[in-house]
């Protein structure tokens, strides 16, 4: 599945950080001033709740500096309520 940037994630979202009227790995950049932060997402297997991903600091992914077609490494994995893994690879979400 390809991601599938929005520009506010986090509009209309409510208390527990979901947003169930998007469709899955939806994204958006999380910006510090004008320095990409973070990848915001929804879960990629379903599930409507608003996910992070570290791009800059100490505890981050590696990111290949492509806003459109990110790749991230080394893989994603979600625990919780849903549990998925997977990869960001080219804009493109791929499950393990």
């Amino acid at each position: 599945m390809n991601i599938n940037f929005i520009t506010d994630i986090f509009d209309g979202c409510g208390d527990e950080f979901k947003r169930t009227d998007l469709p899955p790995g939806s994204a958006a950049w999380a910006y510090q001033g004008d320095e990409i932060q973070s990848l915001l997402f929804i879960c990629p297997c379903g599930g409507a709740r608003i996910r992070s991903v570290p791009v800059r600091g100490d505890r981050k992914w590696d990111w290949n500096g492509n806003e459109t077609l990110p790749t991230l490494t080394p893989s994603i994995l979600i625990v919780g309520e849903c549990r998925w893994h997977g990869y960001l690879t080219n804009g493109e979400w791929r499950t393990v």
